[in-house]
């Protein structure tokens, strides 16, 4: 099925979330451009950015980020003392503040579509329950994966209530409407939505 850029996401909480990877050494906004051009006004689209390797010492240098709404942090610690606390510190930061950065035109389009946006950071997650426990939260009306995330796709899918996106390329997504809403049998459980 292939839509226009009219399309609205089906009706369920007033919130869409946007899962990205945050490992990434450039945050991609993918998933967050198809959100903002799918949600209605008044909805609330809530960016989770997942900073699952963190404390990894890596050749990709850290992000800028700031004024998220909450910044979780879980630190399990191997015994391998690849960082010290300071250094996990200042990597955290540093992906706050790009994130930060990166996030405020998105800010800017936002408000002209009159739709809230809220940012947070997890660090030191798994994708796939802080995904599950944030939209259990929220009840959101759809979960839009970065297409990093893809290989969770089936798991959240199956530990959520709303429909799931995952971001194929810039402007498509594949969509898993939710098995708990679902009342049409015949029809087929993915559909490509090309913008």
């Amino acid at each position: 099925m292939v839509f226009g850029s009219d399309v609205s996401l089906p009706s369920q909480g007033k919130s869409v979330m946007v899962v990205m990877d945050a490992n990434r050494s450039k945050v991609s906004v993918d998933a967050l451009d198809w959100a903002i051009k799918h949600v209605r006004r008044k909805d609330t689209i809530v960016v989770l950015a997942v900073l699952s390797a963190v404390g990894k010492k890596t050749s990709s240098s850290c992000f800028p980020f700031i004024g998220f709404s909450r910044i979780w942090v879980r630190l399990e610690f191997s015994g391998h003392g690849e960082m010290s606390p300071q250094e996990l510190e200042e990597e955290i930061e540093n992906k706050r503040e790009e994130y930060q950065s990166t996030l405020q035109p998105f800010y800017q389009r936002c408000k002209k579509r009159e739709v809230k946006l809220e940012a947070k950071l997890a660090a030191g997650y798994d994708p796939r329950n802080i995904t599950i426990e944030e939209a259990l939260s929220f009840n959101p009306r759809w979960i839009v994966l970065d297409r990093r995330l893809k290989k969770h796709k089936v798991y959240i899918d199956g530990h959520v209530g709303c429909d799931v996106a995952i971001m194929k390329e810039k402007g498509v997504a594949t969509l898993m409407p939710s098995k708990l809403l679902s009342v049409n049998d015949g029809a087929q459980k993915v559909k490509k939505l090309m913008i």
